[in-house]
């Protein structure tokens, strides 16, 4: 497993990008796209790029790392932080197929209602019917500022 140390031996790190040194000098930033994050090859080995900069400034490597804005490109240190796998899935965006166009949000044709549903840690922690759109994102919205705190993501 690679070190803080050996990071720090083998790039610099600016705005969120690290870059390898060569004789001494910084170049452009190291690494490419593999799959929705941005990787870099280091000691004949594949990294997530997020990670080794959490490594590189902390000197460890939680389980999980989320971004705090959702942005999975946007690897600025202030923008990782540690978390737990239920608190990344709070930060989600909202799904492509959502038929509201908005998260924790659905139609539930059965009762011809919009149901808003929040979980925390795997559970329903907040359920509720609206025969307005509008009000179920509303409610949504509160429910996940109450129950998801600052891991509340509004679907942006």
């Amino acid at each position: 497993m690679v070190t803080q140390q050996e990071l720090r031996d083998m790039f610099d790190y600016i705005d969120g990008n690290l870059i390898r040194k060569v004789g001494g000098h910084s170049r452009k930033p190291d690494g490419h796209h593999k799959g929705e994050y941005r990787v870099i090859l280091f000691n004949a080995r594949t990294y997530k790029t997020h990670r080794m900069i959490f490594l590189y400034h902390h000197g460890y490597l939680p389980n999980q790392i989320d971004h705090i804005d959702g942005n999975k490109h946007n690897n600025r240190i202030e923008n990782l932080r540690e978390c737990k796998p239920s608190e990344n899935s709070m930060n989600i965006k909202t799904r492509k197929d959502s038929e509201s166009g908005l998260k924790n949000v659905h139609w539930e044709s059965s009762r011809r209602k919009w149901r808003v549903r929040i979980h925390v840690n795997g559970k329903v922690v907040y359920s509720s019917r609206f025969d307005d759109l509008e009000a179920a994102k509303n409610a949504a919205t509160e429910a996940r500022n109450q129950y998801h705190g600052e891991y509340a993501n509004h679907g942006v």
